[in-house]
């Protein structure tokens, strides 16, 4: 019997030491209330330590922060496609976010940053939140890729907005959307402004920002499994400018394999600001570059650019923003990425129709660029609530004769601008003889919308529908009573969607984020809960789904089906068809007759 005895409890020593070893390997699993981080070992034989963020509603996410993708892209490697990271051994501290790329930023985007925000050329990392109760199982540990009911969780990789000129990953928590939503989450940086999109000079690879954003891809293919995530299902969302990498990554066959759906929030390829056609424009930016960084009389100047300090590259770009102004940069036709501009790219209609598209706009996307850009363009405030737009000489003024607005998307327009103003500005009448109105801020704010964002988003999605690509559309809807910071009269603006689509409401107190930690009310929660269902499940099945009686949302089609998403969802039809119908036919009218600009 002693023997027996003995002979068992060596066995069962054998047993909990190969358990140990084969999850060990892997994961440092942890009971939830232990105090040792998370770890996870990735295939190169690193590991990386992250931190646990306990949510208001007692479920818990494993985030792993700062984790390096590619190479510095410094030295000999700026301005150059990016060089995937070679790993590292032992242990790597994922706690913190790396650094932000480098950037300039105004007043109009401070909560993208903190003061404790890091900015440098060295930022190329990602940040990946993940389900604890994966990173942390004590009993049975399983290895994902042997997973019996799955092979793991969605993943939605989040690429940021910000012009192609500012922004970072981490500024989108993903704890939220994570823990309420069963899909695991993936934020990135990628490079910014002349760093990212300069797109001349020769020997200089354009769309940079592109490429790093598919290496990024590329490491989640390779890796995202040891933090339990199923790399089949793999939806890229992005939000304004990053809504319109997700289209040229979408409609390209670079990126086969590297997703399997999309989420475009308020931006496409399709729209004026997304795609960089003035080449006068961009040789006039490298010249400034060069000649601010005195690589103008050298020999090699691309080796020269390489070898200035950050702070040369930084000073240049001041330069430049002094010159221009706005600090518009953009993706261009690059052979590779990008292989046609956007017109043709839509019109020639090859498009993988394995791959669905769900598309979101707010209701309101002109109220917040109608403030800025008044400002901008004139110094007019627009964001007391009695401010007003006096008539409609200043309403053409600050639209179509704006020196931004026409130069940089309406090139056309200079004739045509008066039939463009008519479309929201009717011209007095009998049963309306004064052309003072006080709303006219509200057409400033339509008008922008309509032009910079979701008509050329609707036209988008309606000819990648017709060409057999499963699109579902929703118009988002809600304001909150709780948000006191934003005028009212802007109305559901630009990205509005966003902090509830990313569970903001449920995570309030994140470490990581310098979004506004406003309290939330019961229907805040409500409409986050929502989104968040409508982001998980199509990214999920690939069809965003709503536990409502009679809602069925079904993707366009002969019948154009937009989702109202508010606190109480509903269908409507050809939402906002026919103001972007008479807006296009204008514009391609007057563009039609007027010379190529370039």
């Amino acid at each position: 019997n002693f023997i027996l005895r003995m002979l068992s409890l060596h066995l069962s020593l054998v047993i909990v030491l190969v358990m140990n070893t084969d999850s060990a390997d892997l994961y440092r699993r942890v009971p939830i209330g232990d105090r040792v981080p998370p770890e996870v070992t990735l295939p190169h034989g690193g590991t990386v330590t992250g931190t646990r963020i306990r949510l208001p509603n007692q479920r818990t996410v494993s985030a792993f922060v700062g984790i390096p993708y590619a190479k510095p892209p410094v030295g000999n490697l700026r301005f150059a496609k990016p060089v995937p990271d070679e790993g590292w051994s032992g242990r790597r501290d994922a706690s913190k976010p790396g650094p932000s790329c480098l950037q300039n930023y105004g007043e109009q985007f401070p909560y993208f940053f903190n003061d404790q925000t890091n900015f440098s050329e060295n930022c190329l990392y990602l940040n990946v939140f993940t389900q604890s109760r994966f990173i942390e199982q004590t009993n049975h540990p399983v290895n994902p890729q042997n997973r019996s009911h799955s092979s793991g969780w969605p993943i939605i990789f989040y690429i940021h907005g910000g012009s192609f000129s500012t922004g970072d990953g981490i500024n989108r928590d993903g704890s939220g959307l994570t823990a309420q939503g069963d899909v695991l989450f993936v934020s990135i940086n990628y490079r910014l402004q002349l760093l990212g999109f300069l797109n001349y000079g020769e020997n200089i690879p354009k769309n940079l920002g592109l490429h790093d954003i598919i290496m990024a891809l590329e490491w989640v293919q390779k890796n995202i499994q040891r933090f339990g995530g199923d790399s089949e299902r793999v939806t890229i969302v992005g939000e304004s400018a990053g809504a319109a990498i997700v289209t040229y990554l979408h409609l390209s066959d670079r990126t086969r394999g590297l997703f399997s759906r999309s989420i475009i929030l308020s931006g496409s390829l399709s729209a004026p600001w997304a795609f960089m056609s003035n080449v006068d424009e961009l040789q006039q930016k490298f010249n400034i570059l060069v000649r601010n960084t005195s690589c103008d009389n050298e020999y090699s100047t691309l080796r020269c650019l390489k070898s200035v300090s950050s702070e040369s590259i930084t000073a240049a770009h001041n330069a430049i923003n002094a010159e221009y102004m706005m600090d518009v940069w953009a993706p261009v036709v690059d052979n590779d990425v990008v292989m046609y501009e956007p017109r043709t790219i839509l019109e020639k209609g090859a498009f993988d129709t394995d791959r669905p598209m769900l598309s979101g706009v707010c209701e309101d996307e002109g109220g917040h660029l109608a403030v800025i850009f008044a400002l901008i363009t004139s110094g007019k405030d627009l964001k007391p609530e009695n401010s007003t737009i006096k008539d409609i000489g200043e309403f053409k003024a600050l639209s179509v004769d704006s020196r931004w607005i026409y130069n940089e998307t309406l090139p056309c327009m200079e004739d045509g601008g008066l039939e463009v103003v008519k479309l929201y500005c009717p011209p007095p009448d009998d049963e309306r003889p004064d052309d003072t109105e006080p709303d006219l801020k509200y057409k400033y704010s339509d008008f922008l919308g309509d032009w910079l964002m979701i008509c050329p988003q609707q036209t988008m999605a309606q000819l990648l529908a017709s060409s057999g690509v499963p699109v579902y559309q929703y118009v988002f809807s809600y304001q909150s009573l709780s948000n006191t910071e934003d005028p009212k009269w802007t109305g559901v603006q630009h990205n509005a969607d966003m902090a509830y689509a990313f569970g903001l409401p449920f995570s309030l107190e994140s470490q990581f984020t310098n979004e506004s930690k406003r309290e939330y009310n019961r229907d805040d929660v409500i409409v986050s809960q929502m989104m968040i269902s409508v982001f998980s499940s199509f990214a999920s099945s690939g069809v965003p789904k709503l536990d409502i009686d009679e809602f069925e949302w079904l993707p366009l089609g002969e019948s154009i089906h937009t989702a109202k998403l508010e606190k109480f969802p509903y269908i409507v039809e050809e939402w906002r068809m026919a103001e972007c119908k008479e807006l296009t036919d204008t514009v391609l009218k007057n563009e039609q007759e007027c010379p190529e600009t370039i």
